[in-house]
């Protein structure tokens, strides 16, 4: 069947592949798939085609298909309401006058647990604080689905037969079987 030795068939496996990675990559602007890909994209956009078979001499060989990321419906904010004290000088003063007898220092330190206690003890929003509405989560705009890149897909069997007599036999070998 083949007259090279296993290290021959490694080099010559390494060349196809070296040469053949320039032709396939993704991140060469003018490689032969980066054209493919603007075109898929193209494509998909105006006309919607996710899909595509790779017949070669009438044998489907592979399919060639847009990769898609799923559309996501919105996601709204989320509030919550916590008391938030409008100013320290304000806070102290309204409550020496309502005759609350609290330690400045505490109110000034410990401004959430104050407020908590004088909302369980008097039942109302303790004088110098307010209710603020904060952002919990900001949420996520709708997205629709999208082009997210391709995936090609070959059988190396088909393809060999497919191309069989146009390949030298090395090839054939590679891709049918590894070059063993």
């Amino acid at each position: 069947m083949s007259d090279l030795n296993k290290l021959q068939k490694l080099a010559l496996a390494q060349g196809l592949y070296s040469k053949l990675g320039e032709v396939v990559s993704t991140k060469t602007p003018d490689s032969l798939r980066s054209e493919l890909d603007e075109r898929a994209e193209m494509l998909y956009r105006t006309d919607g085609i996710k899909s595509r078979d790779v017949v070669i001499n009438g044998v489907k060989v592979g399919t060639y298909s847009v990769r898609t990321a799923k559309a996501r419906e919105a996601v709204p904010a989320t509030f919550s309401q916590v008391l938030s004290m409008r100013e320290s000088e304000d806070v102290f003063a309204d409550a020496v006058m309502a005759d609350v007898d609290v330690l400045r220092g505490f109110v000034m330190r410990h401004a959430r647990d104050f407020a908590s206690l004088w909302l369980d003890d008097f039942g109302e929003i303790p004088p110098g604080f307010e209710l603020v509405e904060t952002m919990d989560d900001p949420g996520t705009p709708a997205q629709p689905e999208r082009y997210a890149g391709t995936v090609l897909k070959v059988d190396t069997e088909k393809l060999a037969m497919a191309l069989g007599p146009q390949l030298p036999g090395e090839v054939v070998h590679i891709l049918t079987d590894g070059g063993d």
